[in-house]
């Protein structure tokens, strides 16, 4: 969701850019109709202009190698391009809320007085953007400049909440600290200073986007920018706009709609990307294929969970019933045709895993998690199988009850028919004298 650039140089150019004031701007994706949109959150800069701020803090703190050539490579401007949120991308003022959250949360993250610049963005291609443009600034420890020192294997978290490395102090074979024979004297005279290296290290990089949503997540901020990869992770926005124009596609394609690996590197074979995006790219579609298997998972689940409910109420119906009358029979071939139904679409469903299975093998190098879960999926599907059978089996003997019903009903009227004895005797019908029975009441 958030990209981080770094910038050794042109920051007054950047700027211009930022405030649409290039005449020429490179940027093919910038829709002149709708540059009105975009606007810049108020910034207290003692009435100096963004450059001229950049300019004073580069001026007031510590740059190594300043005034030598290392100064041209020096990195002394960065900025988090962080994307709205698919799902409030089109609401303006949960956007507005979204990119006013960001800036907050980089303001205390890295001391209001280091952000040179702000611009939200609603006329590039994509989703609207902001851009918050800022100096690494760090404390300067005087000992460090002069004593040999060793990075801590642990960053410390600072007060700001952003994390950084301790040092500590190398010493000789008396305890004592081992000091530095030739350091850069003009140090002594400043109380911080310019360090990307520091400031952006490698576990702030992967503790930011967390923290960012718990700090929307804690002001009641609508917008996740936490959805199993990052948007791009740390991919620049060049690499970005490579990786649409080479294959078609963006990162958010990808996210909401998986392709086969194979298919993606295909894709990527003439991009002009670093092999760490690529990786990321990989990883990124990787992460939404596994997603998109765990959730039709999720969703065969739910299939047989609601069958095996009407499955247990249609014994229990059966179960109640006190006796068996004629529309029983209706009412048992009913059940058969929605058993076999069910028998059907859980065989469909069964068939509909397996395939999923086959899919995940590819991944279970790294999602051990997901076998699992198609593991217990395939055990919930035996005991419905075993359920559908003993369903079988009663209705087997629901009907051999009802044949014994009708036998019994059967023999009970051959009984009664014909069970007088006096059957054809002269007495009877047809006798001599012609005389009729009386025939009785009941």
């Amino acid at each position: 969701m958030g990209e981080l650039e770094k910038y050794s140089g042109g920051v007054m150019m950047l700027n211009k850019h930022y405030d649409r004031l290039l005449q020429n701007d490179n940027n093919k994706d910038i829709d002149p109709e709708r540059t009105h949109l975009n606007y810049s959150i108020p910034m207290d800069h003692g009435g100096l202009s963004a450059n001229e701020y950049y300019q004073k803090i580069v001026g007031d703190n510590y740059l190594y190698g300043r005034g030598t050539k290392r100064e041209d490579k020096a990195i002394t401007a960065c900025s988090w391009v962080i994307t709205a949120p698919a799902e409030i991308a089109d609401d303006q003022e949960k956007v507005k809320a979204f990119f006013q959250g960001c800036y907050d949360f980089c303001a205390e993250r890295y001391s209001p007085e280091t952000i040179i610049h702000n611009s939200c963005h609603f006329d590039e291609g994509g989703r609207p953007h902001i851009h918050i443009l800022f100096c690494p600034t760090t404390e300067l420890d005087p000992d460090r400049l002069h004593y040999s020192t060793q990075k801590v294997a642990k960053p410390v978290r600072l007060e700001s909440g952003r994390y950084e490395f301790s040092y500590r102090f190398k010493l000789d074979s008396n305890g004592e600290k081992i000091p530095v024979k030739n350091y850069d004297r003009m140090a002594d005279y400043y109380d911080k200073k310019i360090s990307a290296a520091d400031v952006l290290n490698k576990f702030e990089l992967q503790h930011f986007h967390g923290d960012l949503q718990a700090y929307l997540d804690g002001h009641g901020i609508e917008g996740q920018v936490l959805n199993g990869a990052t948007s791009g992770g740390n991919i620049s926005v060049k690499s970005l706009k490579e990786f649409t124009e080479c294959t078609g596609l963006t990162i958010d394609d990808i996210k909401e709609n998986p392709i086969p690996r194979e298919e993606l590197e295909s894709k990527l074979e003439n991009a002009k990307l670093s092999q760490a995006d690529r990786k990321t790219i990989v990883l990124i579609n990787q992460t939404a294929l596994t997603n998109q298997l765990e959730k039709s998972v999720k969703e065969k689940d739910t299939i047989i969970n609601t069958l095996n409910e009407k499955l247990d109420k249609a014994l229990s119906e059966k179960r109640n019933r006190d006796s068996l009358h004629s529309k029983d029979n209706k009412q048992i071939t009913t059940y058969k045709t929605e058993l076999a139904n069910k028998d059907q679409r859980l065989s469909q469903t069964i068939a509909e895993n397996n395939s999923l299975k086959s899919q995940i093998k590819d991944f279970e190098a790294q999602n051990g998690s997901l076998k699992n879960q198609l593991d217990l999926t395939e055990q919930k599907l035996k005991a419905q199988q075993h359920e559908l059978e003993k369903a079988k089996e009663k209705i087997a003997d629901l009907e051999r009850r009802q044949r014994e019903i009708e036998e019994t009903k059967t023999q009970q009227t051959t009984r009664e028919w014909g069970k007088t004895s006096d059957w054809g005797k002269s007495s009877g019908w047809g006798n001599k004298d012609n005389t009729r029975e009386e025939t009785k009441s009941w």
